[in-house]
């Protein structure tokens, strides 16, 4: 009995030390996997062009100065008979002059928690010799636009009034904001 026990002790031991000799079960196989999709890489956007007296942006086009972007959607030329006929308080131009009306579209881009001032007197009309016009104020004219805040998200639209040369040709509106510049843009 001693030497059946004995060589059993022995056959385990014997079985056991071979089962660890043969070390881990082998491991499946992997199976080859399709590539992954490339991730796209983000692009830097091209920097806008700056507009400028020779080269304004185009009618109909949104320039953004700051926190607005402006559009000019037309011009009313000449406007004198127009500006007369709403007040007779709205003053004459004087010879070789007239009125003509800016059709200004503005957009505040901030959210609608917030606000822009849009200042009149910061716009210009300038015309092909260099000339700037000053903007007028006219009485009693329906849709001008006046000195306003625009609460974010919202967009105005309205006439901006300037006398300017009848001879001015290509006339380009201006607006000049102190903390973001200058923006141009063509009327015709």
């Amino acid at each position: 009995m001693k030497i059946t026990r004995l060589c059993l002790i022995l056959s385990l031991i014997l079985i056991w030390t071979c089962a660890s000799c043969a070390g881990p079960p082998p491991l499946p196989t992997p199976t080859p996997t399709a590539e992954p999709a490339p991730t796209p890489t983000l692009q830097p956007s091209p920097t806008p062009i700056q507009s400028s007296v020779e080269n304004p942006t185009p009618l109909g086009e949104t320039a953004s100065i700051g926190i607005v972007d402006f559009s000019i959607t037309g011009l009313v030329r000449p406007a004198t008979e127009q500006v007369l006929a709403a007040s007779s308080a709205n003053p004459a131009p004087e010879e070789g002059m007239e009125y003509v009306l800016v059709d200004l579209v503005e957009v505040c881009l901030p959210p609608i928690h917030q606000e822009c001032f849009i200042r009149v007197k910061d716009m210009r009309l300038i015309g092909a010799n260099g000339v700037e016009y000053r903007p007028k104020n006219i009485l009693n004219h329906p849709f001008m636009m006046p000195n306003r805040h625009i609460q974010g998200g919202t967009t105005a639209y309205g006439y901006v009034a300037f006398i300017v040369a009848q001879s001015e040709e290509a006339l380009i509106f201006s607006y000049q904001s102190d903390a973001d510049g200058r923006v141009y843009l063509a009327t015709e």
